[in-house]
């Protein structure tokens, strides 16, 4: 077996150049390089210099670096908030210690239970490719090649008081999903506002259902037909392991029906 070289920046400037070296990729928790496979590569570019791991909760805004673990993400936001319960269920302890929400996202596997968080969150991706750059999550994720030449550093959104409801579809307590619902939601006395609902899993990787998040924000408890806003959407999936497309696609209708539902308890 080759020998791999090591690399240790310092700054991330330092880590772009060498990266732009043929056969170099970014370590962050290495999960991911593992899975892909190492024959290709010549050099690791090991990324616990940069200091990119800090979560920051502040008033009004979340900044997470993209080294911070999804046990660190399961830590500071807890079983009551979207992100918090996608990082607690998404992985057993000994892969949650090592698993990144940059390497994650940058890689954006299928199973991914950060994508539709974040999705939902409305996040911004902060990158480095040459120079600093900001880009919006659904695009960032849309693009293979920009995930591919950029150094994704922190990842941040807007933080506000929400309702939420997530679900996902697991044969086992650490299964990879077939798919996965985020859903948030504000609240003005009895009325729904500012609805956000992300899917991922079906064929088109990761979508927000803004048809549905129209029809629901502005309503009232006693409008808020789950069944009814629930059916508008027709999801469209292959056959996985977890079932026929028929079968996920009525499943996510009914857990989509599901969170409604609790949204709609929210309100007052």
């Amino acid at each position: 077996m080759k020998e791999i070289r090591w690399y240790f920046p310092d700054s991330t400037e330092e880590a772009w150049e060498l990266y732009k070296e043929e056969k170099t990729a970014f370590h962050a928790g290495g999960t991911g390089l593992l899975m892909g496979g190492l024959s290709n590569l010549e050099g690791l570019i090991d990324l616990a210099n940069l200091k990119l791991d800090r979560i920051d909760k502040g008033t009004d805004r979340v900044e997470i670096g993209a080294m911070a673990t999804y046990r660190q993400l399961a830590y500071t936001f807890g079983k009551n908030c979207l992100l918090g319960r996608a990082a607690d269920k998404a992985l057993p302890p000994a892969l949650s210690n090592s698993v990144t929400i940059g390497g994650n996202l940058a890689m954006f596997p299928a199973w991914s239970d950060m994508a539709g968080p974040m999705a939902a969150l409305n996040a911004k991706m902060h990158v480095f490719n040459g120079d600093n750059n900001t880009i919006d999550i659904m695009d960032y994720l849309d693009d293979t090649k920009f995930r591919k030449n950029s150094l994704l550093l922190k990842v941040s959104f807007n933080r506000h008081d929400f309702l939420s409801f997530s679900y996902r579809a697991k044969r086992t307590e650490f299964d990879y999903p077939a798919f996965t619902i985020s859903m948030l939601a504000r609240k003005n006395d009895d009325e729904i506002f500012d609805s956000r609902i992300a899917v991922t899993g079906t064929k088109n990787g990761v979508e927000r259902l803004e048809n549905l998040e129209v029809m629901m924000n502005g309503r009232s408890r006693d409008q808020i037909e789950p069944a009814e806003l629930a059916s508008s959407f027709q999801p469209d999936f292959r056959d996985k392991p977890h079932g026929s497309a028929d079968y996920l696609a009525h499943l996510l209708q009914t857990e989509l029906e599901r969170g409604i539902e609790k949204l709609k308890g929210g309100l007052s």
